[in-house]
């Protein structure tokens, strides 16, 4: 699926995307979001933080046979370890999903309280042949219609 973005930079670098067509995700929702304290500065101030990992089978840690490399500890424990902040970890991953996807998966979700987010795509993209251009066509669609909703 071709995306139809137009991407523009301006004298000061400055980058803007804008969508040239509506997609099927949440690009539509117009929500007045409160300000919040942002992750660094939570991790600053050692204040608990909340942080989605979304992807695929990768994300799980599928294939793993020990602890060591799971993706939700390891993220909570270097947070801990080097920050001082509990991280609340929450696994949004399906092993069968692939990114062209990803939007309807996580449609539902709130993310009003997610201060990280941390995208782990492409394993099932690349197992069934997905070329180059059209995963990062649906990688920058996945992220176009997911960044505004925070």
């Amino acid at each position: 699926t071709k995306s139809d973005f137009k991407i523009q930079m301006d004298a000061e670098n400055d980058l803007t995307i804008t969508m040239e067509k509506n997609c099927n995700c949440c690009c539509n929702k117009e929500e007045k979001k409160e300000p919040r304290k942002n992750f660094y500065l939570k991790l600053k101030d050692k204040e608990d933080v909340n942080v989605a990992i979304i992807g695929d089978k990768l994300a799980l840690s599928e294939g793993r046979t020990s602890e060591a490399g799971i993706w939700s500890g390891g993220v909570s424990y270097i947070i801990g370890q080097n920050f001082g902040s509990k991280a609340d970890v929450n696994l949004l991953a399906k092993s069968d999903l692939l990114t062209k996807d990803a939007s309807d998966f996580i449609s539902k979700q709130d993310f009003s309280q997610i201060d990280l987010t941390i995208v782990c795509l492409g394993h099932n993209d690349n197992a069934q042949g997905v070329d180059a251009a059209t995963f990062k066509d649906e990688y920058t669609a996945f992220h176009f219609c997911f960044l505004p909703s925070f």
